[in-house]
């Protein structure tokens, strides 16, 4: 169970970081 929190807290993170970096790359 903690195993599945972590990946989803995980995949939320790189969610977010890919969020933030599209945009600078479609930019760029």
């Amino acid at each position: 169970m903690r195993a599945a929190i972590s990946a989803l807290l995980f995949l939320s993170l790189s969610f977010c970081i890919l969020a933030n970096i599209s945009p600078v790359m479609k930019v760029s």
